[in-house]
């Protein structure tokens, strides 16, 4: 099982620094973009409809919380939903 976090940016941000290298590094966590999520295997998923640049951060469940605690104090992030898939 994994954890995907469906990030919607807020306005003018990209997402390249939304995790620390250190955050990047401890947990292994992976950053993809839609195109990037489908190639890998997430087909499926809803389409964007908030009109926000949309990434994705996937990790394991053990880091999840780790995951959530940088995303709520990103000013990146406008919001985020969290999905737990079968890998």
């Amino acid at each position: 099982m994994l954890c995907l976090f469906e990030c919607f940016l807020a306005p003018g941000h990209d997402g390249s620094s939304l995790l620390t290298d250190e955050t990047l590094d401890d947990t292994q966590a992976q950053i993809m973009t839609d195109s990037d999520a489908e190639q890998v295997g997430f087909a499926g998923l809803p389409p964007n409809t908030t009109g926000n640049a949309r990434i994705f951060v996937v990790c394991s469940p053990r880091d999840a919380r780790r995951i959530q605690h940088s995303l709520e104090l990103s000013p990146q992030v406008a919001q985020y939903r969290q999905h737990e898939v079968n890998a």
